[in-house]
């Protein structure tokens, strides 16, 4: 019978059903203060069926990989961002962006992209909350910006998303919530109604 090995670490990684298969996966994982770099190998049948290098700076705010098959000569990029930055006790700017490209016999065969700048604003007013955003994807184009307005207090909601467009949502409602719902409580009870503000 076959003997499967499986280690697992913060930092290494190999896993095998049967150690004399030649089929196995092996992996490192390595931080460098905000920097995460990471590998990961497939071998079939004791040769290289994929190769995949990723890196992680910011715990998200800027990743990146690239995938490639070597039998088939088939490789994806990927990079992205995704950042926000205060401005101001209530305001935010932020930035989201992605491009994937997928190559074969070192030519493109397509490449998605996107960019997508926004603006958040939040606010505790009284005993309730405010909150807006807008946000444009600027490479791909679109008609028309994201649009979204919130406002919630003491169980009572209202929201709305794509407030420019025709395919924009909103609802409104409220929510009670009667017990206990922790581990300990022998009691809980949530009721509410909700209502589609263009439905």
């Amino acid at each position: 019978s076959g003997i499967g090995v499986h280690y697992n670490n913060d930092f290494f990684n190999f896993n095998t059903g049967d150690i004399d298969s030649g089929t196995y996966g092996v992996g490192t994982n390595y931080n460098l203060g905000d920097l995460n770099l990471k590998t990961d190998l497939n071998v079939v049948d004791d040769n290289l069926a994929s190769k995949k290098l990723a890196f992680d700076y910011g715990d998200g705010t800027l990743t990146g990989s690239q995938e490639t098959y070597p039998n088939s000569k088939f490789q994806v990029n990927e990079l992205g961002i995704d950042k926000t930055f205060p401005v101001g006790k209530d305001f935010k700017v932020g930035i989201d962006g992605k491009v994937k490209n997928v190559r074969m016999d070192d030519n493109t065969l397509f490449t998605d992209k996107s960019l997508t700048p926004g603006l958040t604003f939040n606010k505790n007013i009284g005993d309730g909350k405010l909150s807006a955003n807008i946000s444009k994807e600027i490479m791909e184009g679109g008609d028309t910006a994201n649009l979204g307005l919130g406002y919630n207090k003491n169980g009572f909601y209202a929201r709305g998303d794509d407030l420019l467009s025709q395919d924009r949502t909103g609802t409104v409602g409220y929510q009670k919530n009667i017990g206990d719902f922790t581990d300990k409580g022998d009691f809980g009870l949530t009721f509410g109604a909700e209502k589609n503000l263009f439905d």
